[in-house]
């Protein structure tokens, strides 16, 4: 066997392949020869100029921190997370460039079954809200006069041409005149059809049109009828499809600097509803749409970093204070971390510029995890302490606890920085963001606290303490199993194998509202609209140049069970034709005058009466239409004469005069609409929506079923491209965000594994320990895996990020054992401060993160969750399992296992890390 074995050692392959790997093994031992060297020159420097390193630290913090201040934006629009270059962005921006901002915010009034309650809530609510500088539009309804403008492009063909014919008709109704003018005037009309037998037949339908038309707009209704369209014309308010809710749109001023965005608006709107609500107990207010959601999730988020950080903060120093029995040396690592905190906020701004809704995070990252390195650093201090002066103790310190911090912290910082190479734009600046933390950290514990330790030691301020508690230096049970690790680790894989087979899977959640806050009233008010309309506050867009393209889009729209309501500019007007336009040219030329004569109302109605009776009984047997319409102008005209000679005249007057006074305004409307071109003619509230001012149509497309679930909306996207490859909107950036998101954290966790693999083989230089750390940190993730499926934990688009991070930070514990144990070749029961500071590591770091549990936002609380389910499960594998991997592959490739504590001398412990 020697013999074959040299036989192939000696081949030109062997030859080859056992130069290059002692080429590499060479140039990894320069490397880590030179980081000592590194490490020892820090240690002088900080040892010889401590005060003035602290000083330049902290005037840089401060200077960082102003700069910070008056320049660092915050960016809460949902937008700025994707790239900008992608192209579903692009088109999504020029659509917003061309129609503006179409995302409201609704005040939602449901009726209860009382129309008449919720329409006089409405006009309170809207009557308060118009006066508030913050809102930039206010719409709830449309009014008659702006329908009537519409008549003239909304009426049919058929309709438009009797209108047409009642055209010198609208011109008197539209002069203003007095009542008894305008019916004396369609009295005479009616008389010349009965004295002028040889009037043209096109003449005749002209005059008897307007005249009926006037006398129709005049005469009140009988008692048991309806007033006539189009004089019968009321407010018309927007309400969703069943007709219970009613609602307000609004426009809000939007500050994308500021968190909330529409933080002043939000306010003053629901000071609006506080006091208008007791006014109307008859009907629910709320308040709902896409910017009122984000508005509220931003607000509980802020709060919700703000009260976690600050928790955090203080939950970490008590374990560090409590765990390492001493009060001055983990102050000075928060310090240190505080400090670090000020040159990542210079960082992120000028590398950056902005905060955005997930970069926003980065603080809780540095409190969570920066503080591990000044942990360790303390740890080591104390225990070289014990044993040396300042001098020899600090250099120690630093050699053994910064060169597993320098492998974590760029292991870390790098599966940060991996997210450049993702497509989400979002996690990019959180990694760009939090990656520099991570190294400034590094910094700061490695310059920082031991300048500021040496400070204060050369004083006499930091006392001598008891070893710090935690872990055992031998724990019995610890050490029995170690002595037998194939058959702990066997049972251990038996054990974890087991938990698959137990129920549960962990799960994606695509839906944002299931993370909201649980009792939010957006939220509330978000699933009402949807359980009573089909349509949603969300929309798919397709732009077109043509009207008739419209229809199309419509009728394609149709055929797709995704789609819902389908709303265009088809759904108040009709398609032009050179004969519509025509038309209404004729319609605004009515050749009627403004004369008054006013003339008696009484006189002129019996005269009316007088007349419509001769016509009725000229009316030829058969021409039942004609006869109905004429008999039901009498029986109103005779009653309203008839009141007029009762004690009752007054007021039959007032409402005559009153129908008069509207029909002018509306007939005023109706010739206006039929000059103006079809945008103006729409109404100011509805126009924006469908009609750009380039003149380009807005299709808006709603959804059959919810959008908020990821199958119905990449069903309904997939729909809206099949009808228009172009189409855009919201529920298309969502939808290639959520894809964007998933891609982005598949990458980060591959290239998260590959990094953390090539940055710990550099460090080791033996893939035997590579393999067993990676092994380690791979079960540790795995137990997270089955805690989460066990507890209905699952991933969502709060937390996803977490499995990159925790591979980056579960490895830093493996590098500090793995260092110690070479450190030694001790068993683990000797690993000492080291299993000690990674136990306290893994406990800051899951209260740091662990302290979202507290949050309202269940995203937030998901994120905390898993963070700390996973800092602990990575803490235990590093503990247990990674020690008795290194004892198996020890014993695999022959090398001796002392049992006794510090066998090797001091000196070697010290230049070896």
């Amino acid at each position: 066997m020697a013999a074959s074995r040299s036989v192939v050692s000696m081949s030109p392959a062997g030859l080859r392949h056992g130069t290059q790997f002692l080429i590499a093994a060479k140039r990894l031992g320069t490397i880590s020869r030179m980081r000592i060297r590194i490490l020892n020159s820090i240690a002088a420097f900080v040892l010889r100029a401590p005060l003035a390193t602290l000083i330049v630290s902290v005037v840089l913090a401060i200077a960082c921190g102003i700069y910070a201040a008056t320049t660092l934006q915050l960016d809460s629009d949902t937008d700025s997370l994707i790239a900008p270059d992608r192209d579903y962005l692009q088109s999504y921006r020029r659509f917003l460039d061309e129609f503006g901002d179409l995302e409201f915010i609704y005040v939602v009034v449901d009726a209860a079954g009382n129309p008449d309650a919720a329409e006089r809530c409405v006009d309170d609510i809207v009557s308060e809200l118009k006066a508030l500088p913050s809102l930039l539009s206010v719409h709830a309804w449309v009014e008659p006069v702006e329908q009537a403008r519409l008549i003239a492009h909304a009426a049919s063909d058929t309709e438009l041409d009797e209108l047409a014919e009642a055209r010198d008709g609208l011109g008197m109704l539209a002069t203003g005149a007095p009542a008894g003018d305008l019916m004396l005037g369609a009295t005479d009309m009616l008389r010349s059809l009965r004295t002028r037998p040889t009037m043209p037949p096109e003449e005749q339908e002209r005059v008897g049109s307007s005249a009926v038309l006037v006398l129709d707009a005049l005469l009140p209704a009988l008692p048991e009828q309806q007033q006539n369209q189009p004089w019968d014309l009321r407010r018309e308010y927007f309400t969703s499809e069943s007709g219970e809710l009613y609602f307000i749109e609004i426009m809000p001023q939007k500050d994308y600097e500021t968190l909330a965005v529409i933080d002043q608006p939000l306010r003053d709107i629901r000071s609006v509803l506080a006091s208008i609500g007791p006014l109307h107990p008859d009907v629910e207010i709320g308040l709902t749409g896409r910017p009122v959601l984000q508005a509220d999730e931003m607000a509980t988020t802020d709060t919700d970093m703000i009260r976690a950080a600050s928790i955090a903060l203080v939950l970490c120093s008590c374990v560090v204070v409590l765990f390492m029995r001493s009060l001055v040396l983990p102050l000075l690592a928060i310090v240190a971390l505080l400090i670090a905190g000020g040159w990542t906020y210079g960082v992120a701004t000028l590398f950056v510029g902005r905060l955005n809704l997930l970069s926003i995070v980065f603080m809780l990252v540095l409190v969570g995890v920066g503080l591990d390195y000044g942990v360790h650093v303390i740890s080591r201090y104390r225990e070289a302490r014990a044993k040396h002066n300042l001098e020899d103790a600090l250099p120690i310190a630093i050699r053994t606890a910064c060169r597993g911090n320098i492998t974590g912290s760029l292991t870390s910082s790098a599966v940060f920085f991996s997210a450049l190479l993702t497509g989400f734009g979002g996690l990019r600046e959180l990694g760009i963001i939090a990656g520099s933390g991570l190294l400034l950290c590094l910094v700061s514990m490695t310059f920082v606290l031991p300048s500021m330790i040496v400070l204060l030691d050369r004083r006499g301020l930091i006392a001598a303490t008891p070893r710090a508690t935690g872990i055992p230096t031998t724990p019995p049970k610890i050490a029995v199993v170690h002595k037998h690790p194939g058959i702990f680790l066997g049972v251990l894989l038996v054990i974890t194998l087991s938990l698959f087979m137990a129920p549960g899977i962990v799960r994606f959640e695509y839906n944002l509202l299931k993370l909201q806050s649980e009792g939010l009233e957006s939220v509330e008010w978000e699933q009402r609209v949807r359980e009573d309309s089909v349509a949603e506050t969300w929309f798919g867009a397709i732009i077109t140049e043509s009207l008739d393209h419209v229809g199309e889009i419509v009728e394609a729209s149709s055929r797709k069970s995704s789609i819902g309501s389908v709303r265009s500019i088809l759904d108040l007007v009709e398609p032009d034709t050179p004969d519509r336009a025509h038309t209404r040219t004729l319609i605004a030329d009515t050749g009627i005058d403004d004369a008054q004569a006013d003339a008696d109302l009484r006189d002129a109605l019996d005269r009316a009466v007088r007349e419509l009776r001769s016509m009725v009984a000229l009316i030829p047997e058969g021409d039942d239409r004609t006869r109905s319409i004429m008999s039901d102008l009498l029986s109103r005209a005779q009653h309203a004469a008839d009141r007029l000679a009762t004690d009752d005249a007054d007021a039959a007057a007032e409402e005559i005069r009153q129908l008069a006074q509207r029909s002018s305004g509306i007939a005023r409307a109706i010739l206006d609409g039929a000059t103006m071109s079809m945008p103006e003619a729409v109404p100011t509230a509805i126009v924006g929506k469908y009609i750009s001012d380039e003149g380009r149509y807005l299709v808006r497309i709603h959804p059959q079923d919810t959008l908020w679930e990821l199958e119905p909306l990449s069903q309904f996207v997939h729909d809206l491209r099949e009808i228009d490859h172009d189409a855009t909107g919201v529920p298309i950036t969502h939808y290639e965000s959520l894809l964007e998101m998933r891609r982005a954290f598949i990458l980060m966790t591959i290239f998260a594994g590959v990094i953390v693999a090539a940055m710990i083989l550099v460090d080791f230089r033996r893939i035997g320990d590579v393999v067993v750390c990676l092994a380690a940190l791979a079960i540790g993730l795995v137990w997270l895996l089955e805690v989460m499926a066990l507890s209905g934990l699952g991933f969502n688009l709060a937390n996803f990020f977490a499995v990159p991070i925790l591979v980056g930070l579960g490895v830093d514990g493996g590098v500090h054992m793995v260092h110690r144990w070479r450190e030694t070749r001790s068993t683990p029961h000797n690993t000492g401060a080291t299993s000690r500071a990674i136990a306290l590591t893994a406990t800051t770091t899951a209260i740091g993160f662990g302290s979202l549990l507290t949050a309202h936002h269940r995203g937030l609380q998901s994120l905390g969750a898993l963070m700390a389910i996973g800092a602990l499960t990575c803490m235990l594998a590093t503990l247990v399992i990674l020690p008795a991997l290194l004892a198996l592959l020890d014993r695999f490739q022959g090398r001796k296992i002392s049992e006794t504590p510090g066998s090797h001398p001091p000196a070697r412990q010290a230049t070896d890390t």
